[in-house]
């Protein structure tokens, strides 16, 4: 995986870390390492009397040395281990909010669904029980409301700007047909228009249901890619 300087990371005892920063830390204790040589040949040198001291506590010298190498071994293990945890942590954090997202996704269309859908089912119904068309006309209205507010007015969707406009006529035929026969015959369910509307309304809705969950389920899909 590469990391946001584009760099490939590799892995080091299980630790996914830039080569960058490896190679930084090879650098660090061979510099140590070469930094140590020239002042213990310095003192061979330029102190013959201090080549015998060397001599007598040269295991001592040597502990020391490796002891050198392994408190950076260390330092660079701890460097790598908290490197790979937080890349760890920011990970998770990023996952989470992407499934926080897709579980408001899944509620945004569960919820259009069911606009959609009452909206149908009370246009059906409208002519049916002429004594409670207002109130039927009202509900209409209000979900009307709700229908917009949710759909994104600056996505450039077609399928969403006929959705309004599909709905808005859907209502203004039931309005019509009220207003020109209290009454609400069949006929004038045919003559209003209000067939061809509800039917074009609900295709379009299908359309758009469909769209959102294809774009979930794509999320979804990337997410447990991911994991």
């Amino acid at each position: 995986a590469a990391d946001g300087g584009g760099e490939e990371a590799v892995f080091v005892g299980g630790f996914g870390v830039r080569p960058d920063i490896i190679f930084k830390w090879f650098l660090l204790i061979v510099f140590v390492v070469l930094v140590t040589l020239a002042f213990l040949d310095y003192l061979f040198r330029s102190a013959p009397a201090f080549e015998s001291f060397l001599g007598s506590y040269k295991g001592i010298i040597i502990s020391l040395g490796t002891l050198l190498v392994i408190l950076l071994a260390t330092m660079l293990t701890t460097h790598l281990s908290n490197v790979s945890a937080e890349k760890r942590q920011e990970a998770d954090r990023l996952l989470n909010a992407e499934l926080k997202l897709s579980d408001f996704r899944q509620a945004w269309i569960d919820v259009l669904r069911a606009d959609c859908s009452e909206v149908v089912s009370l246009s059906y119904s409208f002519f049916d029980e002429p004594d409670n068309r207002m109130l039927k006309l009202a509900k209409l209205k209000g979900l009307e409301a709700h229908i917009r507010l949710r759909l994104n007015p600056l996505e450039d969707a077609e399928t969403e700007r006929n959705i309004e406009k599909s709905l808005i006529q859907l209502i203004s035929a039931l309005e019509a047909a009220q207003k020109k026969d209290s009454e609400c015959s069949k006929d004038i369910e045919m003559e209003s228009g209000a067939i061809e509307h509800r039917e074009h309304f609900a295709e379009l809705s299908a359309q758009l249901l469909k769209k959102e969950w294809e774009v979930l389920k794509d999320n979804l899909d990337k997410l447990k890619a991911g994991l």
